[in-house]
C-alpha cells in the first residue's frame, strides 16, 4: 500500500513500473491510499519505478523514485 498527500479533491494516476496502478482522489483532508495488486507484484522487477502525477489538471511536477527508495 502506498499513501498519498496531495490537494483535497484533486485526482492522481498512479504506475508500478511500466504498468498503470490506477488513479486516487485525495479526500478533504489531502490523503489518498492505492494498493498494488499480486500480478504487479509477481512481475518479478528488482526495483521498479513508482510515479505519481496529478491527472486532472492540478499543477504540480510527478513524482517519481524507485521503490526500495521510498
Amino acid at each position: 500500500t502506498l499513501s498519498l498527500s496531495g490537494q483535497p479533491g484533486a485526482t492522481a494516476s498512479v504506475s508500478y513500473g511500466s504498468r498503470d496502478n490506477g488513479t486516487v482522489t485525495f479526500d478533504a483532508s489531502g490523503y489518498a491510499s492505492t494498493t498494488f495488486g499480486r500480478a504487479l507484484v509477481d512481475l518479478g522487477l528488482s526495483n521498479p519505478i513508482i510515479r505519481v502525477a496529478y491527472s486532472d489538471g492540478t499543477a504540480g511536477s510527478a513524482i517519481e523514485r524507485a521503490r526500495d527508495s521510498l
